[in-house]
């Protein structure tokens, strides 16, 4: 015993012995300052004194931009122990817009990861604040430029940095988590059914499991509208992925966000990952807002154009504003000018006139090569003691020749793609013409240009639209610009459309904004259209309290103000996405190089919604109902509706309106609709600084839906203010205007309807149109019908006895389930089994049967299609069945659930081809084991459109737990081509 004591004493002292000398930093906490560190040591960084205290940046006038950051390896070096951390930035706020720092780090994916979080100005002076990081998967070993992590000012601005600190924290975690919702820039609308996958990568080196914990919350007030918890397994340095379905009924038009934690107290595993997505109204293709454009820059690069332009023409977006540089259209080589279209570019106008979209091109700015090959040009700036830059505006006849030609030539690029053409941008401003405030030289350069440019324009293209002269502002310092260059000789000739820019930061503001542009506006002819080319709002008031929403109500507040006016005939919000993750920026939709990237934000569901209640409407009126409270008019014509919008100006305050004596609702910013109830002839509510729409439907109003899934169209929806049993009809017409459908039924007790069909021909758009009895039409609509249809391809083989069954389910998920059932010729089951799809929705079977057969059936389904195709190895395929259902169930014997389905389709496929032969399809119901009811469609009953033969059988399932459905090849001779497809 004694020995053994002895033992662990001495072993107990080599260890301490050979244990090398760490630093020892108080709890684990590390920083470093101006002239003090612990544990952390700055390069790159320079020393001054700011607002009383020692401070460090870097230096950017000297061309450094970074500061990089290296903690101690004794304390962490590849973090094998997978530990978080956080990192707390404190910086000197100066209060100068533009004034910013990124964040990047040595991570366990990436060596240069950059966060998501920035550090942000405010309008409050030298104050200080503090930005804080939290990393769950630092690697930290010293990949990025020699160090762990460093602060970046990407505009080269100088940011004051009073002390970094690092934070390591007990919990660890070694598991990156992601998402995917297969919807652009995750964002949902109504009809879509609300699923996200969530992918985990274990980066451990060991296998790893625990409980996975989902919560739905709402961005607008934290409330978790839905949550869950699963299992998950994950092998060493390997992923997974499971999939979260959300109900319908748990959430709303908005934005949420889907917190996930991954843990397992006994592997000390906490990993958290925070997936964004929203729901947002929609529009159909001839409900969108013919005023609505916005500024997408997709000049700038790396921008998802298709998807963008699709979501904007979804939620009923109508025009889009873009530059086309003149440096990038045309170069100057060996004294030569060439002009060549910019990939970028083509690609967004050639999308935007896909969908009917009008582009409006931003022609601008200089181009100092062409100008400088000019020799009249040169030695008029040499005159003028100006040099020839970016932003310097053409003073000669040759060089607004230049200018003009350029326009011109892009014109020739886009022959009938380019709606308008905007000259120059902001020559009022300095920065973006040197020779702006040399007023009044500066607006006779301008001016100038702008008649050059019209007439060579109007002399090849009359119909495309010039616009000029962008000012930046129409108020205050503007209207010295706007009144001298109306003071222009005959410049009234000289362009089609008048625009401007406008940007509003508080309620306030938009009273004095309607009276000063309605005076302003006064001055410009009749005859010209008007476009507000920019118009923005940012997310904060300047001040410390960041709200999305208050950006969202801004710019729905300034633009309903000004349509309430009919001040403009279009307007452009500046701009589509966010320049970058910095929650201040401009931009509706989220930065597109962020982990989620045009995820939206409140902004773009409430310019939607402002799109969906207010489209083909005329102003009617702004009114100031208090000093506090403001209503804004609007009346549609075409859908008998009259819309109110109240908003608070500062103070929320109860209002009491009166009823007009028909049916009105009222919705939220989002287009929620909201509880408000008539008393006594009055809706009495409370008003925020958020808008409100009161929407008064002079006729029956509807809301229709449209869907299609597994073959089969339906249109369903409520009318509002008709009568139980009153008659509704219906008539389709595909994408050539040809009538595919037609028929009627009576509203239920619910006001409700629904139509079922299987169109004869698919269709690209069709064309919806409900009436009553005798068809006095009350909803014309066309839809766009995205196709979600699984299709199973498979193939089978046989090497020797060994039988092998391949293919993929299109469009399946990862780990999907995919069911296999084998019967012989004589109809017995030989093999059953299930197996996962892989990434691509591949799956395959091997087995060897126990006896051979002349023939061999195979049936394959997943949850939403079944196939069953017959084989002889020999050589000859008969013909196959596919059946589509919804289904609740994975199970292998439970797979398509037809109580839950509003449609089960047959189709008889002969691989693309006509089947020449007849056969006729029997559906069996059966209650326990005992035949109920068996139907028969025959092959001429059967809606064929040159390949696949289809029919809905829903209706013809009576009082069923379970149908089988069989194909024949005769009615006379029953005998099964296929075996029975099974529904429970």
């Amino acid at each position: 015993m004694k020995k053994f004591v002895l033992s662990v004493v001495i072993l107990a002292f080599v260890i301490v012995l050979l244990t090398p000398a760490v630093p020892i930093y108080a709890a684990q906490t590390l920083y470093c300052k101006a002239n003090e560190s612990n544990g952390i040591t700055a390069s790159g960084s320079s020393v001054t004194a700011q607002s009383g205290q020692s401070v460090f940046y870097a230096d950017t006038a000297n061309g450094n931009k970074t500061i990089y950051f290296n903690v101690n390896d004794g304390v962490i070096n590849g973090n094998t122990e997978y530990k978080n951390v956080t990192v707390k930035i404190e910086y000197i706020d100066s209060g100068e817009s533009g004034k910013y720092f990124a964040f990047e780090y040595d991570s366990l994916s990436n060596p240069q990861k950059r966060h998501e979080v920035y550090g942000e100005t405010t309008s409050k002076k030298n104050v200080t604040r503090t930005a804080v990081f939290e990393i769950e998967d630092a690697y930290f070993g010293n990949r990025l430029k020699n160090a762990d992590f460093s602060v970046v000012m990407p505009k080269m601005n100088i940011v004051y940095f009073v002390s970094v600190t690092l934070e390591i924290s007990d919990k660890a975690s070694g598991v990156e988590i992601g998402g995917a919702t297969g919807k652009f820039g995750n964002i949902f609308f109504k009809d879509d059914e609300k699923s996200i996958d969530v992918n985990f990568t274990n980066h451990r080196s060991t296998a790893v499991s625990g409980n996975v914990t989902y919560s739905v919350k709402n961005d607008a007030d934290g409330a978790e509208v839905y949550s869950l918890q699963k299992p998950l397994e994950l092998g060493a340095n390997s992923g997974g992925l499971q999939t979260v379905a959300i109900p319908s009924e748990n959430i709303k038009f908005g934005t949420y966000t889907l917190n996930v934690n991954f843990s397992n107290s006994e592997q000390n595993i906490s990993a958290n990952g925070k997936i964004p997505f929203s729901v947002c109204q929609s529009v159909t293709a001839n409900g969108k807002n013919t005023k609505m454009g916005v500024g997408a820059h997709f000049n700038w690069g790396g921008r998802n154009i298709p998807g963008s332009i699709n979501l904007l023409d979804k939620t009923g977006f109508s025009h889009i504003r873009e530059g086309y540089a003149w440096t990038a259209f045309e170069t100057v080589t060996d004294g030569e000018r060439n002009y060549g279209a910019v990939d970028v570019c083509t690609d967004y106008i050639e999308q935007s006139s896909a969908k009917n979209m009008k582009t409006l091109i931003m022609a601008g700015y200089g181009n100092v090569n062409v100008l400088k090959s000019i020799p009249a040009e040169v030695s008029a700036a040499l005159a003028n003691g100006e040099e020839i830059t970016l932003y310097y505006l053409p003073v000669t006849a040759e060089g607004r020749k230049a200018y003009a030609d350029y326009v011109v030539k892009l014109l020739d690029t886009y022959e009938g793609k380019i709606d308008t053409v905007e000259i120059w941008n902001e020559p009022n401003l300095r920065q973006y013409c040197e020779n702006a405030y040399t007023v009044p030289t500066g607006v006779e350069r301008y001016t100038a240009l702008l008649k050059d440019t019209y007439t060579a324009v109007k002399a090849k293209y009359p119909d495309v639209k010039v616009a000029g002269p962008v000012i930046s502002s129409l108020m205050d310092y503007a209207d010295k610009y706007l009144k001298s260059f109306l003071a222009q000789p005959d410049i009234n000739n000289y362009y089609d459309v008048f625009s401007f820019h406008n940007y509003s930061y508080s309620n306030s503001g938009l009273d004095n904004i309607i009276s000063s542009i309605s005076a302003d506006l006064a001055l410009i002819p009749e005859n010209k259209e008007i476009y507000v080319t920019e118009f923005g709002v940012r997310n904060t008031a300047y001040s410390d309290t960041e709200d999305e929403r208050y950006q969202a109500a801004g710019l729905a507040k300034y633009y309903l103000s000004m349509a309430s006016e009919n001040f403009c005939d279009r307007y452009y919000i500046y701009q589509l996405s966010k320049e970058n993750t910095r929650s201040e920026s401009l931009g509706i939709l989220n930065y597109h190089n962020s982990k989620y990237p045009y995820s939206a934000r409140p902004a773009f569901l409430a310019m939607a919604n402002v799109n969906a209640l207010t489209a083909g409407s005329t102003g009617k009126g702004y009114t100031k109902l208090n000093s506090n409270v403001r209503k804004l008019s609007f009346e549609n014509s075409a859908k008998h509706t009259e819309t109110d919008v109240y908003f608070a100006v500062s103070k929320t305050e109860n209002v009491s309106v009166e009823s007009k004596g028909k049916l009105t609702e009222f919705y939220d910013m989002y287009g929620n609709m909201l509880d408000i109830a008539e008393n006594d002839g009055v809706f009495s509510f409370d008003v925020t600084t958020e808008p409100i729409y009161a929407v008064t439907y002079y006729k029956d109003k509807l809301d229709v839906s449209v869907t299609y899934k597994f073959g089969t169209l339906t249109v369903s929806g409520n009318v509002y203010t008709s009568h139980k049993d009153e008659i509704l009809t219906i008539k389709v017409f595909d994408d050539k205007n040809k009538l595919i459908y037609i028929n009627q039924t009576a509203l239920d007790e619910n006001l409700s309807f629904k139509f079922n069909f299987v169109p004869l021909s698919e269709s690209a758009i069709y064309t919806v149109k409900l009436g009553n009895a005798s068809f006095d039409e009350i909803h014309s609509a066309e839809y766009t019908i995205p196709k979600v249809n699984d299709e199973i391809s498979v193939s089978a083989s046989r090497n020797f006895n060994k039988i092998t069954l391949s293919g993929t389910v299109k469009k399946a998920l990862k780990d999907e389930n995919v069911t296999v059932k084998v019967f012989d010729s004589s109809g017995s089951i030989i093999y059953v089994n299930q197996t996962k799809t892989d990434a691509k929705g591949g799956f395959e079977f091997e087995f060897v049967p126990l006896k051979t057969s002349d023939v061999y059936v195979f049936y394959i389904a997943n949850k939403s299609l079944s196939e069953i195709f017959s084989v002889n190895f020999d050589g000859e395929t008969f013909t196959g069945i596919k059946l589509k259902a919804l289904s609740n169930s994975d199970g292998v014997f439970n797979l398509c659930d037809y109580n839950s389905a509003d449609t089960v389709t047959v189709s008889v496929d002969n691989d693309g081809e006509v089947y020449d032969g007849d056969f006729t399809v029997a559906v069996a119901s059966y209650k326990g084991d005992a035949l109920t009811k068996i139907e028969m469609i025959e092959k001429g009953d059967m809606l064929f459109d040159g390949s696949v033969y289809r029919y809905d059988i829903h209706n013809k399932i009576s009082n069923a737990d379970k149908v089988k459905i069989f194909l024949f090849n005769s009615f006379s001779n029953i005998k099964p081509l296929t075996y029975s497809v099974e529904l429970k």
